[in-house]
């Protein structure tokens, strides 16, 4: 069956945004974090950079899939890395237990906050919603992500337009004294922004089924980077209306509902992250299902349904001990940042170098020949 353009051009990029947003920019912290201390303009810029990193390495990454039918982590890192693929799976499964730590926590505080309910149940419903999802495998975790976008695009959209409404002239006046004092920082904030999420990608390879042509891989990979960071765009500059005194807030979304004044889109904001979360956390360990699938298949056997939502409550639940053991603020501080630089090592510098010559090499054998 022939894929539809949306399955082929703006379905990996929807994916890849629900991967992203939930793991990245969703409470503001990570926007302040890397973009925040140089205003405004500055934060535009790297966050520039980040995007246009995003799209040529997802393009390489949907090509490199399609060419060899590496629609899961474990093949696509064989193909790329040969024996070594080993060490991103290691890399992976400790940055998989990190943040489902992280998910589960932050989504259970956010249903507590909007129901009342007992933390541990919240957990525990979070944790069971996302197996629920698994278990009816790549279908339906492709049709929630995809059109949960839309509504994911219109609540932001509607904070960015309510920001503005109340805040249009602080922004304004942020924007106008705001300027460009390190370019080069900022640039460097902006790769290592990208390589921090740069994971997500992997998270999405099975979607490249859908990719027919290097065109559609190119196109895809392309439109990715926008569809993901344009969200991340408007709402850095609605965070805005109140720089620099929210760059210093825990969950910089929050002030700024908060300062809204608006108890109803409060709530209504805070059960789409929930939902957010939930959308990242199937995307996450279904690569994983993915993974598990492929050997498998290559042992003659098919993935059980029940399996793919035992993977899920394995894993959140060692996440959830690790947490509690280690410390969730523990685990944040020390594992993200060393994962950032280890995915741009072992993915993002080998898709971009060896995986494109590999790509092109035929090519050039055929004119050679």
């Amino acid at each position: 069956m022939r894929s539809s353009w949306f399955s082929r051009y703006i379905l990996p990029g929807f994916i890849l945004k629900a991967a992203v947003i939930g793991g990245g920019y969703l409470s503001g912290r990570e926007l302040e974090q890397y973009f925040g201390g140089q205003g405004l303009l500055g934060g535009l810029l790297g966050m520039g950079i980040a995007m246009i990193v995003w799209s040529c390495v997802y393009a390489a990454t949907l090509e490199f899939a399609r060419l060899h039918h590496s629609y899961e982590y474990r093949s696509f890192f064989r193909n790329l890395l040969g024996q070594g693929w080993v060490l991103f799976e290691v890399i992976y499964i400790v940055m998989l237990l990190t943040s489902m730590a992280v998910f589960t926590s932050v989504a259970g505080n956010i249903v507590q906050s909007v129901t009342g309910w007992p933390l541990v149940l919240c957990e525990v419903g979070f944790m069971t919603a996302v197996a629920i999802l698994l278990f009816f495998g790549t279908r339906l975790v492709e049709g929630f992500l995809s059109g949960w976008s839309f509504v994911l695009y219109s609540a932001f959209g509607l904070l960015v337009i309510l920001a503005f409404a109340k805040f249009g002239h602080r922004i304004v006046d942020n924007l106008r004294a705001a300027s460009i004092s390190h370019p080069g920082y900022i640039v460097g904030q902006g790769f290592k922004y990208a390589g921090y999420n740069i994971v997500a990608m992997t998270a999405v390879l099975f979607c490249a089924r859908h990719i027919r042509t290097r065109a559609d891989a190119i196109l895809a990979g392309l439109l990715g980077g926008p569809l993901a960071m344009i969200p991340g765009i408007f709402f850095f500059v609605a965070l805005g209306a109140f720089d620099p005194q929210i760059r210093i807030q825990t969950v910089p979304v929050e002030y700024l509902l908060g300062r809204l004044g608006l108890p109803a889109f409060r709530y209504a904001f805070l059960a789409m992250m929930a939902v957010t979360l939930l959308g990242t956390c199937c995307a996450l360990i279904h690569a994983l299902n993915e993974r598990i699938s492929e050997s498998f298949l290559a042992n003659g056997r098919v993935l059980p349904s029940w399996a793919r939502a035992a993977t899920a409550g394995v894993t959140m639940i060692i996440s959830v001990f690790a947490a509690a053991k280690f410390g969730l603020v523990a685990l944040v501080a020390r594992g993200y940042g060393i994962m950032a630089w280890a995915f741009i090592v072992v993915f993002m510098v080998p898709v971009l170098v060896w995986g494109i010559w590999k790509m092109v090499r035929p090519a050039k054998r055929l004119a050679l020949g």
